[in-house]
């Protein structure tokens, strides 16, 4: 190359990576951060926000917007000392986001402190709180923004605290993202979320806690909800850790996954007056919809005391290497569709203390997941399964029968509750049954003494069966009962 045309090139390349770089400059989205102006905490008031280049005002729906301590000092410098980081929409305020970050920061986050700039010893967080008005998701048409609402960012805390208002449009939430120390909680007492989605623990810890109000999480096809998911981010994966608590209000997912993802966790707890759904929605051609797993990769579990939950199909214990359990002590369990328990190289547990529970198809046990009756003083003393079509027990599926007050709780609780001698008792009710092998087989003895050590009290079997199994065809639907034949009981 001559020397003229070497020249020609050097000289053009720093023209080329000036315009690169101006160029990436324009299509960088701008942020917005809160600034905890003099006069109030509303989103709406101009002097709580400043932008990248420290002018003030009210976030524009295109902008990337954060409520958190970990403002930048370089961007406010005269932030140091008595710093809110907390927000407020009320009935005044019809807020519009693109990406909101209550509690977090820039993906850039390996260039920032850990450590709180202002004084916090618990580190980065902030509060949204909403007591009416509109929080809305930025849409230019169909969804294709896809904006989204995360709450605990990187190692930071954020709460969102819901007492009225609605939040809405095209909006997926996520609840602790990315990051081991991360920890969002979503309060909802009262008002609504139309949500795309909802991840609850998407590589950090999240909880959502509902004693009240509307959840709609059907927007999308499909659309999801997720407790504990674990996800590859900057080339690490991080499992997750989520709960979803509800003691009241309606609940209404698209379909459900608690622990997607390996050494994830997920639980759900309903109770109260709640209303858990997940239904087909016969507008929509996919497979997803009213699907719940519990135990999809990780571990999952679900507990119900009360309220009702209606879904199209439950499967507790999904993948390979998952476990999965659903307890039901009180309120209804209506599966419109199969519940299985266990699959593939998985687990599951079923336990069914109270309630009601109604399979509007099969019940399909598979091999090594289990199936627990517990005995209370009430009518009838083990609240059967309902099953409209067939149940399949594989080869090696336990069916354990426990007697109330602390058979498996390792804590003397009272005298446990006893049926008479023979007395029998329906566990299963369907239109067929088909057990493989001896059926008295599957049955785990539970006979047995409370024994006393130095430091407590703990369950003592022998050899001798409380139980028998038996397939009663007598009348127009098969049962499976057990008959109670306690050798301390019966003569």
């Amino acid at each position: 190359m001559s020397t003229s045309r070497t020249l020609l090139v050097l000289s053009i390349v720093p023209v080329f990576s000036i315009v690169l770089i101006f160029a990436w400059q324009a299509n960088a989205t701008p942020t917005w951060w809160w600034f905890d102006g003099p006069t109030d905490e509303l989103w709406s008031t101009s002097d709580n926000w400043r932008d990248d280049n420290h002018a003030q005002g009210v976030p524009p729906q295109t902008d990337d917007v954060y409520i958190t301590t970990s403002d930048h000092d370089a961007l406010n410098p005269d932030v140091t000392t008595g710093f809110d980081p907390t927000a407020l929409i009320d009935s005044s305020v019809s807020a519009v986001h693109y990406r909101l970050y209550v509690g977090g920061w820039l993906d850039t986050f390996d260039t920032i402190p850990a450590a709180d700039p202002h004084g916090d010893p618990d580190g980065r967080y902030g509060v949204l709180n909403m007591t009416g008005g509109t929080l809305t998701g930025y849409d230019a048409g169909s969804c294709s923004n896809l904006p989204y609402i995360r709450v605990g960012t990187r190692g930071a805390r954020g709460t969102v605290n819901q007492s009225g208002g609605t939040v809405t449009n095209c909006t997926s939430i996520t609840l602790g993202y990315a990051g081991e120390a991360t920890l969002g909680k979503y309060n909802l007492s009262a008002g609504t979320i139309n949500a795309l989605g909802i991840t609850v623990g998407g590589q950090g810890t999240g909880i959502f806690d509902m004693s009240g109000g509307t959840v709609d999480s059907t927007g999308s096809s499909p659309g999801y909800t997720s407790a504990g998911r674990g996800l590859t981010d900057d080339g690490q994966y991080n499992p997750g850790f989520g709960a979803i608590l509800q003691s009241g209000g309606t609940f209404k997912a698209e379909n459900m996954d608690l622990a997607r993802g390996t050494g994830s966790f997920g639980m759900l707890t309903v109770r109260g007056d709640a209303v858990f759904e997940a239904l087909e929605d016969t507008s929509d051609t996919s497979n997803f919809e009213g699907a719940v797993k519990i135990g999809t990769y990780g571990v999952g579990a679900a507990l119900q005391s009360g309220g009702d939950v209606d879904i199209k199909s439950l499967n507790v214990g999904f993948r390979p290497g998952s476990y999965g359990v659903f307890t039901i002590t009180g309120g209804n369990l209506d599966i419109g569709d199969d519940l299985k328990v266990g699959s593939y190289k998985s687990r599951g547990s079923l336990v069914i203390g109270g309630g009601t529970v109604d399979v509007g198809d099969d019940l399909i046990i598979e091999d090594e997941s289990r199936l627990t009756f517990i005995v209370n003083d009430t009518t009838p003393m083990i609240t059967p399964i309902v099953v409209t079509d067939a149940v399949v027990i594989r080869l090696d599926v336990v069916i354990d029968i426990d007697l109330a007050n602390g058979v498996q709780t390792g804590v003397v609780l009272g005298d446990p509750v006893r049926p008479t001698c023979d007395q029998v008792l329906t566990l299963i009710e369907a239109d067929q049954l088909i057990i493989s092998g001896n059926l008295q087989n599957h049955l785990e003895p539970e006979a047995g003494s409370w024994g006393a050590t130095s430091t407590h009290a703990e369950w003592v079997p022998d050899d001798a069966d409380e139980w028998e199994l038996a397939i009663d065809t007598s009348g127009a639907t098969e049962k499976l009962t057990a008959k109670y034949v306690s050798s301390s009981v019966c003569p």
